[in-house]
């Protein structure tokens, strides 16, 4: 590499392009920055979404999946030579950095050039924590001043625009028509299968519960067993299928099944779908509930 020649007679600085920052004023924002004379600082600019504007941080407040935003960097002296810096995505199937490298001169030193941030549009329902470093490359960097110099890195924080929600895989009638047995050992079944919109990470624990089960009674997990509440679980391998038998889907489904009655009428029942959020993912928390309006066919009518 090559040395600086004529004595200490600059201090090797980064700043933000159009900022004021001096040694002094970027000591008080980051006091656990060395006093050395060597100093290297970044700072962010949402220009793409008017945030935050000509403000030195070290943490984006967010970035809406699928926009990007911007910052630029420049020096703050002149170097005696090139001065390399390597920008990288802690993970680029999240956020990537263009261009992934810059090179300042002794003719562009103190022009400001341009890092593009892009939040990538992913089909998860998961926000993203990514954190974008910033590297002299000592190979390339041929001013020594500028070697082994630390840049803050800065923290992007994706915002997820996907929304989680509950899916029938085949439908359901309104209102669900329940009848009621007319024979011993017959109990006719209506039924509907369900998925999850998208893959958890964990579990996603589901309720299914009747408002009336005197009248309607719900098996939401297939063993025979009906109740007033059940629960469904999904889990990160067959979210979109429930259950399954070695490959092959058989589904997951809610029954609904009338106790028989002597008193002839009708009634109208009302099932309720939701997310147990207190043990499940908590992506999937705020996921809108489902109201199935079902009404019984008696046999002594």
């Amino acid at each position: 590499m090559k040395s600086n020649t004529g004595g200490d007679k600059h201090t090797p600085f980064l700043r933000l392009s159009g900022g004021a920052a001096t040694t002094s004023a970027l000591r008080k924002r980051l006091p656990w920055l060395p006093a050395a004379a060597a100093i290297l600082a970044v700072a962010f600019t949402l220009m793409s979404t008017g945030v935050v504007g000509g403000q030195e941080m070290t943490e984006d407040p967010g970035l809406p999946e699928g926009s990007s935003t911007s910052h630029s960097l420049v020096l703050n002296s002149e170097p005696s030579g090139n001065v390399v810096i390597d920008i990288a995505s802690s993970d680029s199937g999240a956020v990537t950095v263009n261009p992934a490298r810059m090179t300042f001169t002794t003719s562009n030193w103190d022009t400001a050039q341009s890092v593009t941030v892009a939040a990538i549009q992913d089909d998860d329902v998961y926000d993203e924590t990514v954190t974008i470093t910033y590297v002299i490359n000592a190979a390339l960097t041929t001013d020594d001043a500028y070697d082994g110099l630390s840049i803050p890195s800065t923290t992007v924080n994706v915002t997820d625009d996907e929304e989680p929600q509950l899916v029938f895989v085949t439908g359901v009638g309104d209102p669900a028509l329940v009848i009621e047995p007319w024979r011993p050992g017959f109990t006719p079944l209506v039924s509907w299968e369900m998925a999850l919109s998208h893959a958890p990470r964990s579990n996603v624990v589901i309720r299914v519960t009747s408002n009336d089960p005197e009248h309607v009674l719900v098996d939401a997990n297939d063993d025979g067993t009906a109740a007033a509440s059940e629960t469904l679980v999904f889990t990160p391998d067959d979210w979109d299928c429930e259950q399954r038998v070695g490959s092959t889907c058989i589904g997951h489904y809610i029954f609904l099944e009338a106790p028989h009655d002597e008193d002839g009428d009708e009634e109208r029942v009302t099932i309720t779908i939701e997310v147990v959020a207190a043990e499940s993912d908590d992506a999937f928390d705020d996921m809108d509930s489902i109201t199935i309006n079902a009404v019984t066919f008696d046999d002594e009518a």
